[in-house]
């Protein structure tokens, strides 16, 4: 059993698959144990998110303006702290929400592929959402300035980027909605949360969709590498 394990550490799939076939033809175990494992495919890129003092950055240019539009803000923080998508979120009306004191969630009933989830909803969120809703009963979440109409992911896309170029982000700091999703899968994995749970929050059907949040940026290796320093 301890070399047998050893071989399991040690070794890849395709390895353990060779090694495996090899024994199960001259009858020393009935069958390949390997062929039922699926493998975590490698991710070439690492996705772009955003670093934390340029979130930071984000969200202040929002309360920064003389009129702070607090359905932006909460638009903003929805999208870093639940991960979901721009369609999705504009999708919302505000029976999708549950909030309470200690708890909340959101209730996402068009997922990508039309699937149904629910994603908790952290103090940070629920804060921003007792602003924004106030004494509003029902209706869509979020609306045209005017209360014209159901606010559209273009629309959303536009605020984004109009908060970006105010927030003077660093050169090539591109923030999009998908951006903010991005960065709350990536803030997930840094908490070490299970890849798993990551995958549910953001609505992977694939964990191999996930996956890729767990690939180094060259900020992290740089700060992988810095920790050696004898500076």
């Amino acid at each position: 059993m301890i070399l047998l394990g050893s071989l399991f550490l040690s070794l890849d799939k395709y390895s353990l698959s060779v090694y495996f076939a090899w024994a199960a033809e001259k009858r020393h175990i009935q069958s390949n144990p390997v062929d039922s494992v699926n493998t975590i495919k490698e991710q070439p890129h690492a996705p772009k998110w955003l670093e934390r003092h340029d979130l930071h950055a984000l969200v202040r240019a929002v309360s920064d303006r003389k009129k702070p539009s607090k359905r932006d803000h909460a638009i903003i923080i929805l999208l870093v702290h639940t991960g979901l998508r721009v369609s999705e979120a504009c999708r919302l009306d505000i029976e999708d929400l549950t909030i309470r004191d200690r708890s909340g969630l959101v209730r996402v009933r068009q997922g990508k592929g039309n699937k149904y989830r629910e994603v908790p909803l952290n103090t940070t969120v629920r804060n921003a959402f007792k602003d924004w809703i106030g004494e509003r009963e029902g209706g869509p979440l979020f609306t045209s300035q005017k209360g014209r109409g159901r606010l559209t992911a273009r629309a959303v896309e536009q605020m984004i980027s109009r908060y970006a170029c105010a927030a003077r982000l660093g050169e090539g700091v591109k923030v999009t909605p998908h951006v903010l999703r991005h960065t709350f899968c990536k803030s997930l994995i840094d908490n070490e949360v299970s890849i798993d749970q990551v995958a549910a929050l953001a609505g992977h059907e694939n964990i191999n969709t996930t996956a890729k949040y767990t690939k180094p940026s060259q900020r992290d290796l740089q700060r992988a590498v810095e920790k050696m320093s004898w500076e």
